[in-house]
């Protein structure tokens, strides 16, 4: 045998050898659930479903394939089989968040956050009570996951928003410009909605466009996309954009309460007051709490002449508007003695009261974990 094969032989040996090692280890495992069509990861998930490594692939798979409710459905079967994996909890609270299911998403982050509070899970679970209407606690979360990380992106692209929805457009520009390099679709937004409020339209328009390029997903930007779109739609054209923007977010997020809301405004801004009333109906069904509804649906039965029905509408937004104001005050103490059972318990007679399923469920839960 020539020398060569001397040098050769034990070269390929290892090489074999180590395809052979990494072929059966997890990384290759990975590598080849990665190359498997999403037929037959279904039949091999359905023939091990005890094995989280090939259900979180199959979610993640159906995930890269827009087919959410599936992922969905994969991770709560994972998260009743392993409920102690934050990472599981976070993957399937962000699914429910971007689907515009805000209360189930609120209760999933929560389990993340009871084993894991990165500034990953906060910043998440800042995002969901933000959707849920919920400042003060939305706030507290974001600021939690900059005490841990002073420059993270999405907690103060979170909480530039709020600054800019309270005209403090110094503050959240100041925010903003801790980020020295700007890659989340958050952060986009919350540029194009402190542009938005300061006039700059064309440069709310580009920043919302890089928002949803980073992010298709992005339920926060489109709606904000949209409620632009309707300020200025003028003509037919105008008036069939925004519509088509509905569509995507329905399919999006079709629980959402914001797409019937949006649409009302579209109706209104086009003098169709009956249909602006049935859309602004239809949201309520989704949240009897939101008083931007409320409100609008007064303004809508007014121009139809339903003064009666219209004064109810009003006094109800009333009624709504100081649960908010007392809900919101009840939060902050909650945020400074989080393990206070009596305030817990305060907040679900609150909830109850005023049918609030979403913080209903959110005191039910904590009062669990604390009376264990």
């Amino acid at each position: 045998m020539k020398p060569i094969w001397r040098v050769l032989i034990p070269v390929l040996v290892l090489a074999v050898g180590g395809g052979l090692v990494f072929f059966f280890s997890s990384a290759g495992r990975d590598w080849r659930l990665a190359r498997t069509s999403t037929a037959d990861l279904l039949l091999n998930a359905l023939g091990s479903p005890q094995e989280v490594g090939l259900q979180r692939t199959l979610a993640k798979r159906y995930t890269e394939e827009g087919k959410l409710a599936d992922a969905i459905g994969v991770y709560s079967r994972l998260t009743a089989q392993v409920k102690d994996n934050p990472a599981l909890w976070i993957e399937q609270a962000r699914l429910l968040y971007v689907v515009g299911n805000f209360p189930e998403a609120a209760e999933s982050v929560q389990h993340a956050l009871q084993n894991d509070r990165s500034v990953e899970a906060l910043a998440l679970a800042g995002d969901i009570q933000a959707m849920l209407g919920d400042k003060a606690q939305a706030k507290q979360l974001y600021v939690e996951a900059t005490q841990k990380q002073p420059n993270y992106e999405q907690a103060l692209a979170g909480l530039a928003l709020f600054d800019t929805e309270e005209h403090q457009f110094a503050a959240s520009e100041a925010r903003l410009q801790k980020v020295q390099n700007p890659k989340s679709s958050l952060f986009f937004l919350a540029q194009g909605f402190l542009e938005e409020q300061r006039g700059s339209l064309e440069k709310a328009r580009a920043s919302y466009k890089k928002s949803l390029e980073i992010d298709p997903n992005q339920i926060r930007t489109l709606l904000l996309n949209i409620a632009l779109l309707i300020r200025d739609a003028h003509s037919p054209n105008d008036t069939q954009q925004v519509e088509a923007f509905l569509q995507r977010a329905e399919r999006l997020a079709p629980a959402s309460r914001s797409i019937p809301y949006y649409r009302g405004l579209l109706h209104l801004s086009l003098k169709q007051f009956e249909e602006a009333e049935r859309a602004f109906n239809a949201a309520l069904e989704r949240d009897p709490n939101f008083t931007d509804a409320l409100f609008q649906l007064s303004q809508a039965q007014v121009r139809q002449g339903k003064l009666k029905e219209s004064e109810v509408t009003r006094q109800r937004f009333e009624t709504v508007n100081d649960y908010q104001r007392e809900i919101n005050n009840l939060q902050i103490r909650i945020g400074r003695f989080p393990t206070d059972i009596a305030l817990w318990k305060q907040m679900k007679g609150l909830a109850e009261a005023h049918q609030d399923a979403s913080r209903l469920r959110l005191a039910e839960q904590r009062l669990q974990t604390l009376s264990h």
